[in-house]
């Protein structure tokens, strides 16, 4: 049983490194990609600098991310215990909105981050974006919203032709890739404005 156990655990591991360091490298590219993009400054740091710091910078991040999906995880595994001693039928379990909201408090200040970290090192940027994300927060929360929208948008589109699955996929293609090059680069440019008028 124990090396069961120690065989899953390091296998549990490896998968998690290896979505943290896809995620590090296909991101990070998109993400200098819209800096360089959307904001103007006489230094820009080179594709290497920026993918160590968006590494680095991640990890507070990622490890958040993973305990919440842990603490979900026993929060189901109780519910469902407690919903079968009920007496109830198996169906759709409660999801508290603390859970959405922790979601996406952690994915508003990751994405602050990801334009501190243009300006300085991550080890330097961690604690700006805590301060800034929460002094700016009337102005950077709805815009974080604000580029929500369109995925919005493209879910109830796709939702509306889930009975056509080649069209679906087709118009998720056309539809989400765009949607996400665009919030990337509004949140950016208000970020980034709002940092400079500080």
């Amino acid at each position: 049983m124990q090396p069961y156990v120690w065989k899953t655990g390091i296998l549990l591991l490896i998968w998690v490194v290896s979505v943290y360091l896809l995620y590090v490298f296909f991101q990070g590219l998109a993400w200098w990609y819209t800096v360089r993009t959307a904001v103007k400054q006489e230094s820009e740091p080179p594709l290497y600098n920026y993918l160590m710091r968006f590494l680095r910078i991640n990890i507070p991040w990622y490890f958040l991310f993973i305990v919440l999906q842990v603490v979900l995880y026993i929060y189901s595994l109780f519910a469902l215990v407690a919903q079968r001693q009920a007496g109830l039928s198996d169906g759709a379990l409660p999801y508290p909105f603390i859970f959405t909201l922790l979601y996406v408090l952690i994915g508003y200040f990751a994405v602050i981050s990801y334009t501190c970290i243009a300006r300085d090192t991550a080890r330097h940027s961690l604690i700006p974006t805590l301060v800034f994300g929460v002094k700016r927060f009337h102005i950077l929360f709805p815009a974080f919203l604000l580029a929500l929208i369109p995925f919005v948008l493209v879910n109830l589109i796709l939702f509306a032709f889930a009975k056509f699955p080649l069209l679906t996929i087709i118009l998720g293609f056309l539809l989400f890739f765009p949607a996400l090059v665009w919030a990337r680069w509004y949140f950016t440019r208000v970020a980034w404005r709002t940092f400079n008028a500080q």
